[in-house]
């Protein structure tokens, strides 16, 4: 309840208080559930790093994507190369294959996080079917993601194969 009341803060104080207790009655000293100290010890969590391995992934194409593309417009602006680098905005006029695939997932995500924001907003809601409604589409999200990065790695495994 005082997590819902008070927030971040209420939260950091609830577990300080149970990190304390737990000291007082002796039971065993965990890093992992410690506030602050979790921070530094431990894993991150599957879904946390889904996520963190998605924006990397994408990154990393819009990356691959965007040099050339702005290498090859230098040139034609400059006159070098210019029937060269004219070709290969040609042939890749709508960016790269990567590129193209993580910006259909965040358009597909788009709507879901708008759906996030409502349900967040909406004070109808009990926390309990709040948290649920949220953790359905993050799930849905995550899904996306997870589909996102095994087609970029196929696709990249298949470019450099060739």
């Amino acid at each position: 309840m005082l997590e819902t009341v008070a927030g971040g803060l209420g939260k950091f104080l609830l577990d300080t208080g149970k990190t304390a207790g737990s000291a007082m009655r002796g039971e065993p000293f965990n890093a992992a559930t410690a506030p602050i100290i979790r921070r530094f010890y431990g894993k991150v969590a599957d879904r946390d790093a889904d996520s963190q391995t998605y924006y990397e992934r994408r990154d990393e194409a819009r990356e691959t994507g965007t040099q050339p593309n702005r290498a090859a417009r230098r040139d034609i602006a400059q006159g070098r190369n210019a029937e060269q680098a004219s070709r290969w905005l040609e042939n890749n006029a709508s960016g790269t294959h990567g590129e193209a695939i993580f910006r259909r997932a965040d358009n597909r995500m788009k709507p879901l996080r708008k759906e996030e924001d409502m349900i967040r907003r909406d004070e109808s809601l009990s926390d309990d079917v709040r948290r649920m409604k949220i953790d359905g589409l993050r799930e849905r999200m995550r899904a996306i993601q997870n589909h996102a990065r095994k087609e970029y790695m196929e696709f990249k495994g298949q470019s450099q194969a060739r």
